[in-house]
């Protein structure tokens, strides 16, 4: 499906089907973290960091942004995902251009998490 062919009860219904493919799933996630309801995306980003914290422990927030969202250094994302960093950046200045939506910031764009 793309993008704009997702709606919230469509994306309700792949996300809780217990036999839908892998990537489905993942896209129907992907659009309620962008363009679901307040309550839907703050459920899905806390069981993204749970799942996080188990999965990839060496993988730390570094900060957290105006609207109050975990933020993760670019480089210990590379270290854990064995990739390069310029890898890292390559594929969240496409999902920016992509999502029009930002996902990487400044420093002086996120506060501290510690």
């Amino acid at each position: 499906m793309k993008e704009t062919d997702w709606n919230l009860k469509d994306a309700m219904a792949v996300i809780l089907n217990p036999t839908v493919d892998s990537r489905t799933w993942a896209e129907a996630v992907e659009w309620m973290m962008l363009y679901g309801p307040p309550g839907a995306r703050e459920a899905i980003e806390m069981a993204s960091i749970s799942a996080t914290c188990n999965c990839l422990p060496e993988i730390k927030p570094d900060g957290i942004n105006r609207e109050g969202e975990l933020c993760y250094n670019i480089a210990g994302l590379a270290r854990a995902m064995g990739m390069s960093e310029d890898e890292v950046g390559e594929k969240l200045n496409r999902l920016q251009a992509e999502k029009n939506r930002q996902f990487i910031f400044a420093k002086d764009e996120t506060g501290s998490v510690h």
